[in-house]
């Protein structure tokens, strides 16, 4: 009875610490790394510098006839916000990507964001959630996690330019 015990508490040690470890998932953000969107007449771009903790990611809207907007966010390794301009986000992913274990459908992200389908997006394959109270659509690229564009009644936003190794549209 002991060994059978023994083993049982083994098997449920490993796959305790699988579990664990893949949500110690470290974000694919390097030092340097921009995205960069079109909104429009507008466009928003990240900008990502290594700092002791984690990450700085800056978040400029540019417009030329409203002027820039810049956020800052503060992400440690595994890309959770800890502290930002934009008080939304502190303790949900970073505005720019989710992680490969958020990436199966039905995952849930950020309070509440579910990942609803698999799907084809313009030039990339995706995964598609979806705002329960907007309808707006938000895809992420399906190897990387990061967000390649979003899309709500109005308005789309879309990926045009990166130094990650992902497609871009031409402008």
């Amino acid at each position: 009875m002991k060994m059978k015990a023994l083993i049982t508490l083994i098997i449920l040690s490993l796959v305790f610490l699988f579990n664990c470890s893949k949500y110690k998932e470290e974000a694919p953000f390097f030092d340097g790394l921009t995205l960069e969107y079109k909104w429009g007449l507008m466009k928003k771009v990240y900008e990502v510098k290594d700092i002791d903790k984690g990450f700085r990611i800056l978040q400029t809207r540019v417009s030329k006839g409203l002027g820039n907007k810049t956020e800052e966010f503060f992400v440690d390794e595994y890309g959770k916000v800890y502290k930002s301009t934009e008080k939304a986000y502190v303790g949900h992913f970073s505005p720019m990507w989710i992680p490969v274990n958020k990436m199966d459908v039905g995952s849930e992200y950020n309070d509440g964001f579910t990942i609803i389908k698999k799907d084809r997006w313009k030039i990339w394959d995706v995964l598609v959630s979806e705002c329960p109270m907007s309808g707006e659509k938000t895809y992420f690229e399906a190897n990387t996690g990061y967000l390649v564009g979003k899309k709500g009644k109005g308005y789309e936003i879309y990926l045009i330019n990166t130094n990650a190794d992902i497609p871009t549209i031409e402008e």
